[in-house]
């Protein structure tokens, strides 16, 4: 028989030192807490449910028309509208619905990231808003566009 060869040793242990682990943790619990301050951050700028809400019914309120001098309902501008709610909202997309005269309108509000929804359309005496969880009911603005009451 031949004696083993130097090759065929059986392989050392590893060994790491204290120190490096204390720093290889510290450096783990490090990027841990700056990916959580990240994600708390960058969620915490989007507006929840009932922000939107409130944004959505003063947009309305701002863009209500008056009552033209014969008492009949004025229109609304659904162009100024649409551009006014395009940038309301960060992290949401925002349908926009008029009837044929442009004297009711409604907006529904999706979160991007979420399921999320909210619907605003404008009543008699001021705008009114609903959020909806339910994933199985659409969320566009005809559906708010019925509850809207034509102005008396």
């Amino acid at each position: 028989m031949e004696p083993l060869a130097e090759d065929n040793r059986p392989p050392e242990q590893l060994r790491v030192s204290r120190r490096k682990l204390t720093l290889v943790g510290a450096v783990v619990v490090l990027v841990a807490l700056g990916v959580a301050v990240g994600v708390v951050l960058l969620n915490g700028s989007r507006p929840g449910v009932d922000e939107v809400a409130a944004r959505l019914r003063a947009a309305i309120a701002e863009s209500a028309p008056p009552k033209a001098a014969d008492g009949t309902a004025g229109r609304f501008d659904t162009t100024a509208l649409r551009a006014r709610l395009d940038g309301v909202v960060e992290g949401w997309y925002v349908d926009l619905a008029a009837d044929n005269g442009a004297t009711r309108v409604g907006a529904a509000a999706r979160q991007l990231k979420g399921g999320g929804c909210v619907f605003a359309w404008s009543d008699v005496g001021g705008p009114l808003t609903a959020v909806v969880s339910d994933p199985a009911l659409p969320c566009v603005a005809d559906i708010a566009l019925i509850a809207a009451k034509a102005p008396s």
